[in-house]
């Protein structure tokens, strides 16, 4: 089985390591990992010159200092958190692209956005959609971290649709584990 970049889960779970349904997680946390050590750069240089800039007197001063604390802010968060700022994706029942959610925002400089910020109202169904009330979702996923990899995931399907997906995934990923091979995409 190929060795993933973002997934660390335990011998005991070998049945969720499928490619099959690691691959889409894999790519947006690829693309997760470069964005933010983009926007990691980013806010060194603006930090730096902010730095450097002349202070002023009055409101111009405050002004400075606000910026400088605002994106020391957003650095240290960055900092902190690599891809493990991501808590889960949902999918939606219409068969949409999924949408990753995120303990902040974030989007490609071209304005793909990557991550939704959890307090926003489109990451709303993420935390409350039910099978009673899927809020428009097929299913969702969370991820459990450790470091900055994933050690364990749920998928909670919320619709008759997405249970039924669900079960010939787990089907066709324990039959190919069992036969040690990878699961037809």
């Amino acid at each position: 089985m190929p060795t993933s970049t973002f997934f660390a889960l335990p011998s005991r779970l070998h049945h969720k390591a499928s490619p099959a349904l690691l691959a889409e997680d894999e790519a947006r946390f690829s693309a997760l990992a470069r964005a933010l050590d983009e926007r990691k750069e980013e806010l060194d240089r603006r930090l730096a010159g902010l730095r450097r800039a002349r202070g002023g007197h009055g409101e111009a001063a405050l002004e400075r200092d606000l910026a400088i604390h605002r994106l020391t802010a957003e650095l240290r968060l960055l900092q902190r958190f690599g891809v493990e700022v991501c808590l889960g994706r949902m999918v939606p029942a219409d068969g949409s692209a999924p949408i990753w959610v995120g303990r902040r925002g974030l989007a490609t400089p071209d304005g793909t956005q990557l991550l939704v910020d959890w307090r926003a109202p489109a990451a709303a169904p993420f935390f409350s959609a039910t099978r009673a009330d899927p809020q428009g979702l097929g299913s969702r996923r969370r991820y459990r971290w450790s470091g900055p990899h994933v050690v364990d995931y749920w998928d909670e399907a919320l619709t008759e649709e997405a249970l039924a997906e669900a079960a010939a995934a787990a089907t066709a990923a324990a039959g190919a584990a069992a036969a040690g091979e990878a699961p037809a995409s």
